[in-house]
């Protein structure tokens, strides 16, 4: 089946995926913001990077504003604060029997998604390999990882297709009926390392190195665990204890958000810390310390850019 996957995003993530699928025997169709990334895009190329090693592919590239197709797989791999912005056009390249799948950070991304094309043609990829933007259509592959594939529909024929796909184009993927579950346990585990690591504009080895940082993060995962046993989520595991492991893992990595930060961009503290915040105000638990790490990071953000 000749199956039409597009990825909207041309970052870090969307650039992975679209290696895969291509490795995969598709053409994927990377959607760019606009018509000034799309014609960067096409003048570069698209490739991935391993181990000092460039490995190009073809992609079809298009923006919004392009005559638009309509596509049988759709991954959203923008930023969280960027969803609501690119997925205003979903019902556009949908149809009745496509899947959407949200690659964000945090909570949020894929109930918006979800209420755009309903719930059972929505899914979530809770992603841990650790890739860097180099340039739009391209990037940098860090360490490997593994992908979490479910839906809170159940687990269709297309989740199982979308399995098969990127585990042929050379990504480790998993399937779970507990899809909240992963979402939330890399939601806690990022609300602990991710503002930690910002506010120290450290690696995230600080996390174990200086008992204040692994004070503080560790504080702020076990606020977002009263949420999600209020929640009534199944977490997988110990987000406080594979906060740790991944810190070790990935001890010389500058997070996802530290580097949102460095590079004067924003940063997806609201839905990261923010989503334990939001609940907690809905459930009556107190979360001063996500409290205290959101306005922390907020602040950096504004004073970054003022001294532009």
């Amino acid at each position: 089946m000749n199956l039409k996957i597009a990825i909207v995003g041309p970052g870090a993530i969307g650039t992975l995926i679209a290696y895969s699928v291509y490795k995969a025997g598709y053409t994927p169709t990377l959607i760019a913001r606009d018509t000034t990334i799309r014609d960067h895009i096409k003048l570069r190329g698209c490739s991935i990077v391993r181990s000092g090693v460039e490995y190009r592919f073809d992609a079809n590239i298009i923006s919004w504003h392009d005559r638009l197709d309509r596509y049988d797989i759709i991954f959203v791999a923008v930023k969280a604060y960027d969803v609501d912005n690119a997925i205003r056009g979903l019902k556009s390249i949908t149809h009745e029997d496509s899947i959407v799948i949200s690659c964000q950070n945090g909570i949020g991304s894929l109930e918006a998604i979800e209420s755009i094309v309903g719930r059972g043609r929505s899914a979530a990829a809770v992603i841990s390999y650790g890739a860097i933007k180099l340039d739009y259509g391209r990037s940098e592959l860090k360490g490997i990882g593994e992908i979490i594939l479910g839906s809170r529909a159940g687990l269709s024929s297309k989740i199982y297709k979308l399995r098969d796909i990127l585990s042929r184009g050379g990504l480790n993927i998993k399937l779970s009926s507990n899809i909240d579950g992963f979402r939330w346990v890399k939601t806690l585990i990022n609300a602990g390392i991710n503002p930690v690591t910002a506010i120290f504009n450290a690696p995230n080895k600080v996390i174990l190195d200086i008992p204040e940082a692994r004070e503080i993060a560790e504080d702020a995962v076990s606020e977002g665990l009263k949420i999600a046993s209020k929640l009534n989520i199944e977490l997988p595991c110990d987000p406080i204890r594979e906060m740790y492991r991944i810190a070790g893992l990935t001890a010389e990595n500058y997070s996802s958000m530290l580097q949102d930060l460095l590079h004067y961009k924003p940063t997806e503290i609201d839905y990261i810390n923010g989503a334990i915040v939001r609940f907690g105000r809905k459930l009556n638990i107190p979360t001063p310390i996500n409290q205290f790490l959101i306005k922390a990071v907020k602040g950096l953000v504004r004073w970054r850019r003022k001294s532009l």
